[in-house]
């Protein structure tokens, strides 16, 4: 029972909800989230009885998209050991079903309509048997008021952080499409499978009369399973006139295409506008150290290689290090400090170059 251990985490999570409101706003918005959809209940009596099996409590903390600052999502802890196990360590991860990650992108750059959705909170969609919810007991306060006592409460849904939540999720959708797969074109249904990565869907199309039946069809398969898709975004003005018949948002208001911004589509940068991947790079704050540089050359996403030539200097750099067992923290010398600063100076160029999505004219 690692109820004490939880607790003395909620405790350490309360001094900070304590110091900064707005982040207890955000972080008890994010939580009581759960209780509105019916991602998570209040423990009852019975299950609370010692011996109801099965028995063990999360503990949570925030997580912060660097992009997204004005988000948080809340997290539970499933890899916390107590007396050297965890609930991850426990419980069966599932096979990789998700499709390749360079063939999605590959055609996504295939055909000239390109769409780009993603699955709203996909891992909540999938409910937990109620034999199994005492695994994923966690602690909070009533209304996010941290000067009560913390109530226990229990995910029914599949919770971000424990391994066996994205073959479960994959599955279930997987599952939607092949149970309601009469009256819907095999392409709809091969697309689950084929054109999902994880909760991100990428398709293309020849022509806009495919993309628009694409979209209608694709969004009432995966909402007969409770899945619902979100951000709509394509590169065509006329596959965008379907979207408000299918998301949330009004005809009158602005879709993504209208606005000159970039979209993230797993990791790559696209502009639907200009359809075409653009490349951000910024500047390192990280100490010129062999660390540092590892770093840096870790965090560059290129899965499809069209940048690659460009991070070869910083890559035989770090080789180098290596090679000459340099210390981790150790600053480097004048020469590696003069090269890794000329090849930082170019990346910061490669913010201007873009390459066409599409590969057909």
């Amino acid at each position: 029972d690692n109820y004490e251990m939880v607790k003395r985490r909620l405790q350490s999570l309360r001094r900070r909800l304590v110091g900064d409101c707005c982040f207890h706003d955000k972080y008890t918005r994010s939580v009581e989230n759960n209780f509105t959809k019916g991602y998570a209940e209040k423990v009852s009596e019975i299950q609370r009885k010692v011996g109801y099996c099965p028995r063990w409590y999360l503990p949570h903390h925030a997580v912060i998209n660097p992009r997204k600052p004005e988000k948080l999502r809340v997290v539970f802890d499933c890899a916390a050991k107590f007396a050297g196990v965890s609930l991850n360590d426990m419980i069966y991860q599932g096979p990789d079903t998700t499709a390749e990650l360079v063939c999605i992108l590959l055609r996504f750059r295939k055909e000239a309509i390109a769409i780009s959705a993603d699955v709203e909170e996909m891992f909540m969609q999938v409910k937990v048997p109620e034999s199994d919810r005492g695994a994923l007991r966690f602690l909070w306060w009533p209304n996010g008021d941290t000067s009560r006592e913390p109530v226990e409460f229990q995910m029914t849904s599949h919770p971000f952080g424990a391994t066996s939540s994205p073959f479960c999720a994959n599955f279930a959708m997987n599952k939607t499409a092949q149970r309601f797969s009469a009256g819907y074109d095999d392409f709809v249904v091969d697309a689950v499978k084929n054109n999902f990565y994880v909760d991100d869907c990428l398709v293309s199309f020849p022509t806009c009369e495919q993309a628009k039946k694409f979209v209608v069809q694709m969004n009432e398969l995966l909402c007969k399973g409770g899945f619902k898709l979100k951000k709509w975004i394509t590169n065509s003005e006329a596959v965008k006139l379907v979207f408000p018949f299918v998301c949330d948002e009004e005809p009158s208001v602005d879709l993504p295409i209208l606005q000159n911004v970039t979209h993230r589509t797993l990791g790559l940068e696209w502009d639907p506008r200009q359809d075409v991947f653009k490349f951000c790079f910024d500047a390192p704050k990280k100490p010129m150290t062999r660390r540092g540089v590892l770093s840096v050359v870790s965090s560059l996403f290129d899965p499809l290689g069209l940048i690659a030539p460009t991070c070869l200097t910083a890559k035989l750099l770090l080789q180098r290090l290596c090679k000459a067992q340099i210390g981790w923290d150790r600053p480097l010398s004048e020469p590696d400090v003069s090269a890794w600063l000329k090849w930082v100076n170019f990346m910061l160029q490669v913010g201007h170059v873009t390459v066409p999505r599409g590969i057909k004219e």
